[in-house]
């Protein structure tokens, strides 16, 4: 199973996964080395240490997570504090790859100096040949950030205003991260070893001590809380918890037994279904719960792949103290 295969799948739980004509103009111009500050207008991205220009008719979404125009048309920030910029390079290079095989189209791509540190950037035509991509990666040997960007094919306007706010990006790691202003919940994490970890959409890592690198590896004890859209009933709700199921089986675990049921989380109706299976014949037990209201629907799932019996009752108690906002 390919490492970020995984996500990519989880990703999907959550939100539309489009598929993406000609564009005019495949170069970009990207100097050798890009110095940046923030002294030139940035603004911060929520939930990260990242400060970038905001294009011009952009508004960020706390819905969503990121700085967008439309639907399709917006720059996502997805920072890995404890990955270092070689891991999530030769990672990053390895899945363009595979993806030029599926259909994707690389019209560009450089490596060069952001902010004194490493970085690649890509722009390619996604497979369904009507929206174009701008990825760029940096970091160096403690962490790494890496920004997405999508809009309409040939939108030439478009595609200079996204380049220009990618190449202003600065890291600033003494910056204070505001996580909370960009969660439609609260949860504790009680006395359990879980913190932390990172943000990717609308996805949140905890991770034993908040390290490792639970959006590319497979095999990381983790609680991931994602928000949603709201869905109109109870119903749909307990549908969404149910289809963990398959989701799982999509990226290789072999489930071998489940059970669901329904519990109150803060005077509400959550459902839940408890996993076990098998991923490359290593036993790994699920916990998953979905809760919501007229506001948003979370998604929350503990993965355990250790010490099964222990993290799956920290999950459920972690599960009894998440509040939608």
């Amino acid at each position: 199973m390919k490492p970020q295969l995984l996500l990519i799948l989880i990703v999907c739980l959550f939100t539309k996964c489009n598929s993406h004509s000609q564009t005019q103009t495949k170069e970009l111009t990207v100097p050798d080395s890009v110095a940046t500050s923030i002294n030139n207008g940035q603004t911060q991205l929520y939930g990260t240490h990242i400060f970038m220009i905001k294009p011009e008719g952009f508004n960020f979404n706390n819905s969503t997570n990121r700085l967008e125009q439309n639907d399709s048309t917006y720059i996502k920030a997805v920072e890995t504090p404890t990955a270092s910029y070689i891991d999530k390079y030769t990672r990053f290079t390895e899945l363009i790859k595979e993806e030029n095989t599926k259909g994707f189209e690389t019209y560009f791509q450089k490596e060069f100096k952001l902010q004194n540190k490493k970085a690649i950037i890509l722009h390619g035509l996604d497979k369904s040949k009507t929206t174009e991509q701008i990825i760029l990666l940096f970091g160096d040997e403690v962490g790494s950030t890496m920004l997405l960007s999508r809009f309409a094919v040939n939108d030439e306007n478009t595609k200079s205003k996204i380049l220009k706010s990618l190449l202003s990006a600065y890291k600033a790691d003494s910056s204070t991260l505001n996580i909370s202003s960009i969660q439609n919940f609260t949860i504790d994490m009680l006395d359990t070893k879980f913190k932390y970890n990172s943000t990717t959409l609308q996805l949140f890592f905890y991770t034993i001590n908040g390290l490792g690198d639970p959006g590319s590896k497979t095999n990381d004890d983790v609680i991931i809380v994602g928000q949603m859209q709201p869905m109109e009933n109870k119903e749909l709700i307990k549908d969404k918890a149910h289809s963990m199921i398959e989701t799982y089986k999509k990226v290789g675990v072999e489930i071998t037994s489940y059970t669901e049921d329904s519990i109150t989380i803060d005077k509400q109706t959550a459902f839940t279904i408890t996993m076990t299976g098998k991923l490359k014949e290593q036993k790994v037990v699920i916990y998953g719960m979905t809760v919501g209201n007229s506001k948003s629907t979370i998604l929350y799932q503990g993965v355990a792949y250790d010490n099964h019996e222990a993290y799956l009752e920290q999950f459920k108690r972690v599960a009894q103290t998440l509040r939608l906002k």
